[in-house]
């Protein structure tokens, strides 16, 4: 679960959910506060009461399964290619050695 202010709602929902049972997983990056510190103190409170932490690429990644013969894959592939420079130049600098090694 995510909410629009870490330490309100995401919080109470959360802390709620785990009160009454409910195996909770914290969306930690699409979730936000006034402050650094306020989001992290709400979310390692979340965590001391038995939240898990993900964030937004390891959620999607666990709702996709696997890249192959997934038909959504290369939606999800272009929302990282886009929202992740890293992955970005990661993709660039491992298609250079794959060409290189063809060659």
């Amino acid at each position: 679960m995510a909410g629009i202010q870490t330490d309100v709602c995401l919080a109470l929902t959360g802390l709620t959910a785990l009160d009454r049972g409910y195996e909770v997983y914290i969306v930690v990056d699409a979730s936000a506060a006034t402050t650094k510190e306020t989001h992290d103190t709400a979310v390692m409170r979340l965590v001391q009461a038995s939240a898990i932490p993900v964030n937004w690429l390891a959620v999607g990644s666990e709702i996709l399964r696997g890249w192959v013969d997934q038909p959504l894959a290369p939606a999800f592939g272009e929302l990282i290619y886009e929202h992740l420079p890293s992955w970005r130049h990661n993709h660039v600098a491992s298609d250079a050695v794959a060409k290189y090694a063809t060659q």
